[in-house]
């Protein structure tokens, strides 16, 4: 019996941080997409319980930054500790075409 509360608290634990996620993300950023992406799974082995967040391979470039040529991006990890985005844009401009098609698009 304490297997299966454990397990319930750690899912309902992690769809609080999925709803969260998904509101900060609304909000904030008007970022629909991502905030659909993001999953939690509840997960039993050998050792116990274990809680993985999935969302869409952008999100991480969203959540750490993207530094650009002159300006380096930080961001806190989850120690509370300022490190530098792993990120970074090179002396390269965006491809022209993909571009043209973008602002042709938004109009």
């Amino acid at each position: 019996m304490k297997t299966e509360n454990l397990e319930n608290y750690l899912n309902l634990f992690a769809n609080n941080v999925v709803k969260d996620s998904e509101k900060l993300l609304y909000s904030e950023k008007g970022n629909t997409a991502l905030g659909k992406s993001i999953r939690a799974k509840v997960s039993e082995d050998v050792n116990g319980f274990s809680v993985k967040f999935y969302m869409a391979d952008y999100g991480t470039f969203l959540d750490k930054g993207v530094s650009g040529t002159k300006t380096k991006r930080s961001f806190t990890n989850y120690k509370g500790i300022k490190e530098s985005s792993p990120y970074s844009y090179t002396t390269k401009g965006p491809p022209i075409d993909i571009l043209s098609k973008w602002v042709k698009k938004k109009g």
